[in-house]
């Protein structure tokens, strides 16, 4: 998401002259992407939001997209409320009908932070919705939504969809800077997404119509020739590259074949590893040859005699403390089939939440796997340059 607006810049006592007006040209400019169907976060009562135009389905979708959110989750609609005959518009444009104690409660407490669930109007709204025949409606009385909803209403854009600005189960945001940091380092660009996929959602489609959501379908709805280069355990969180085009994904493809991208994760585990033969900053490698499961299939095992060489890297994450549990970073330099997974197990301490390789205590003290692939360095297909992008674990 490339704009955020600023409430500081806004309602800081020195929000006049120059800095007023740069505000006043950052809301233009927001009113513009809006309506080119791009994401803006906006400051409401409450929390920070993550805007679309409410009646572009594509652009609504990139809203449930960022915030990997299901998208049978209705958005509330953002709109106009100068007076009331500003809002009556937006109302009527998005509700088929308006009975009268709702007109009681809007005059009585629009602007504010009051959201209506009225009857949708056929054909309007419905990716908002969720699909839904019900529409909920709110007018924000903070000064800043009210400005960017009154630029919008003047350009043609009569709502805005705007749930909180943060990924699906997060913290919801409070300012600008934590907005920014939600999103930090996601990309979608004319070559290559950088998507962050939550725990429990396939990457690519299973077998079966019941398996057939995933990341890849989810994002193909909206860049039809976005291609997979990876992907991560459906258990697992984190960030996961997908390509635009085919000559992109050979690029990227190449480059993970010879190990020119590097992956870190964050992972949870049983016990304390000793870290003897740590190097200098910590480091510790395991090296154990892996091989498919197959009796026991999707499951892999360490094989010493058929098993393919295997390495992964890890260390005690800064700043955790001794327990029963430890928090590792992970870093695996080959890319086997579940082999941080396996690699830690075969150490003696497995990931909490794990139903494959975890005993019941350890796999009952988590309702996930906590594993997540927090950070990823590439060259970018197109100009080679060295990119990283980063996501926080959400555990």
């Amino acid at each position: 998401m490339a704009l955020t607006l600023d409430a500081r810049a806004w309602l800081a006592p020195a929000a006049s002259g120059d800095a007023l007006a740069q505000a006043q040209a950052a809301t233009a400019e927001a009113a513009r992407r809006l309506r080119a169907g791009q994401l803006v976060g906006l400051p409401t009562e409450t929390v920070y939001g993550l805007a679309a135009d409410a009646d572009q389905a594509e652009a609504v979708a990139r809203i449930f997209a960022a915030k990997s959110r299901p998208s049978d989750h209705p958005l509330i609609v953002h709109v106009a409320g100068a007076d009331p005959a500003q809002w009556r518009a937006a109302v009527d444009h998005y509700a088929r009908d308006l009975p009268d104690f709702a007109e009681r409660l809007m005059a009585a407490f629009w602007p504010g932070p009051l959201t209506l669930i009225l009857p949708r109007r056929p054909g309007v709204g419905q990716a908002a919705a969720g699909g839904q025949d019900s529409i909920g409606l709110r007018c924000p009385g903070h000064p800043v939504a009210q400005a960017l909803l009154q630029a919008c209403q003047a350009a043609g854009v009569l709502g805005l969809a705007a749930p909180s600005a943060n990924r699906f189960g997060r913290v919801s945001p409070t300012t600008a800077g934590h907005v920014q940091d939600e999103f930090q380092g996601l990309l979608d660009d004319d070559a290559l997404l950088v998507l962050d996929k939550p725990a429990g959602l396939l990457s690519v489609p299973g077998r079966g119509p019941e398996h057939a959501d995933c990341l890849s379908a989810r994002v193909q709805a909206l860049y039809p020739d976005a291609l997979v280069v990876h992907r991560l355990d459906m258990a697992t969180s984190g960030l996961v590259v997908m390509a635009r085009g085919l000559e992109a994904q050979r690029r990227l493809s190449r480059a993970f074949a010879e190990r020119r991208v590097h992956k870190r994760y964050i992972a949870v585990v049983a016990g304390q590893p000793d870290p003897a033969g740590a190097d200098a900053d910590g480091w510790c490698d395991i090296q154990l040859p892996l091989i498919v499961d197959w009796p026991n299939r999707p499951k892999s095992k360490v094989d010493f005699a058929l098993g393919k060489p295997s390495h992964t890297r890890w260390r005690v994450a800064p700043g955790t403390a001794s327990g029963p549990t430890t928090r590792l970073e992970l870093e695996p330099v080959t890319g086997r089939s579940h082999q941080l997974r396996v690699h830690l197990q075969a150490l003696g301490h497995p990931m909490l939440g794990d139903e494959l390789y975890a005993p019941d205590p350890v796999l009952a003290a988590s309702p996930r796997l906590l594993l997540h692939a927090t950070r990823v360095t590439l060259p970018h297909p197109l100009t080679a340059a060295a990119q990283t992008f980063n996501s926080p674990a959400p555990f």
